[in-house]
Formats: structure tokens, C-alpha cells, sequence
């Protein structure tokens, strides 16, 4: 789902790299990028995302300071899902 969706926005299984041709000039070949996230992580995940990425989510400073915390600990820990 787009990052424009603040539910889905720090989903570790809406995050994947991609070229700056897909990412930038098409959109992020989302389509594509669905069907990537469930051979990944199981069929349905990007359903999965796609309903989550419309429920409204509202977060504070203090939401912001517990995703960086906790994505900064994974950084230190190297325990980031690998290919």
C-alpha cells in the first residue's frame, strides 16, 4: 500500500526496496508489489494490508517515538527480514 496510508505506513511487510523506475515512475507497480508480499509472507498478506491500510489511525508524538525506537533496536539487533 502507498506510505501515504499512515495505518499501513510502518508495516514491516508493506516495506520491501524497489528501482527507481517502479517505485518513481510507475507508481510502485503495486500490483506487482501484492503479489511480492504474498509469495513473501503467505497468500491474502496484501488483502491483509490493503483492509488495514483504511482503517483511520491517528498517532502521536509519543506512537512515533516507539516505531523509531523499535525499528532502530531491530537495526542494532540485524533482526530486519532478510531475503
Amino acid at each position: 500500500m502507498s506510505r501515504r496510508h499512515e495505518a499501513t505506513r510502518y508495516n514491516e511487510q508493506n516495506c520491501a526496496p524497489q528501482d527507481t523506475k517502479c517505485n518513481t515512475f510507475n507508481q510502485g507497480e503495486q500490483f506487482k508489489f501484492g503479489v511480492y508480499i504474498d509469495n513473501r509472507y503467505g497468500a491474502g498478506t496484501a488483502e491483509k494490508l490493503e483492509i488495514l491500510s483504511k482503517v483511520s489511525c491517528k498517532r502521536s508524538w509519543f506512537d512515533y517515538k516507539q516505531i523509531s525506537d523499535e525499528l532502530f533496536e531491530k537495526l542494532k539487533q540485524n533482526k530486519f527480514e532478510t531475503r
